[in-house]
């Protein structure tokens, strides 16, 4: 079974602040999973729009291979629009979201057709603590279609921005 590791870092936006940290956090990722030996494949990017994030996370998981775990890293700009986590493209218009952002929901929906025995999301962003089962206070005990067992990272609750440090 194949491990894979997707890392993406958004450091340059055209409406957004730049924050260049993400570029270094997506570097810190990786070295530290190139340590570990875990994954067979680390898939390292910087800078990607929507269209692009979503492409990077498809190709990376083919649909005629076993996955024993699929990590996905995310550091950039989040935003909280009708109940969903929207990572922020570099072109990333709030008024615009589904074409700009990667929803949480479609990522979700992505990883669930490649069926990892192991998911696991680490999402740097503001508002990232968008819950996997939403509308419910306490996650239930019901089958997660497709997805066996998923832990979820978030830096921040669903209704707080995250700190950058300027140097």
């Amino acid at each position: 079974m194949k491990s894979v590791a997707v890392l993406v870092g958004n450091a340059e936006y055209i409406q957004e602040n730049d924050l260049p940290c993400c570029r270094e956090d997506v570097s810190a990722f990786q070295s530290l999973l190139e340590t570990n030996g875990r994954f067979d494949e680390i898939i390292p990017k910087v800078n990607l729009d929507a269209d692009e994030m979503r492409t990077v996370v498809r190709e990376a998981l083919s649909l005629n291979e076993d996955y024993e775990e699929v990590f996905f890293f995310f550091s950039g700009h989040g935003s909280h629009i009708a109940n969903d986590l929207y990572l922020c493209g570099t072109h990333f218009d709030g008024t615009r979201p589904n074409e700009t952002g990667l929803s949480h929901s479609d990522l979700i929906d992505i990883f669930r057709a490649a069926s990892p025995k192991i998911l696991i999301t680490v999402f740097d962003a503001c508002f990232s603590g968008t819950p996997l089962v939403k509308g419910v206070p306490v996650v239930p005990d019901i089958s997660k279609n497709g997805l066996q067992n998923v832990i979820q990272f978030s830096s921040s609750l669903d209704s707080q921005t995250s700190l950058v440090f300027h140097a």
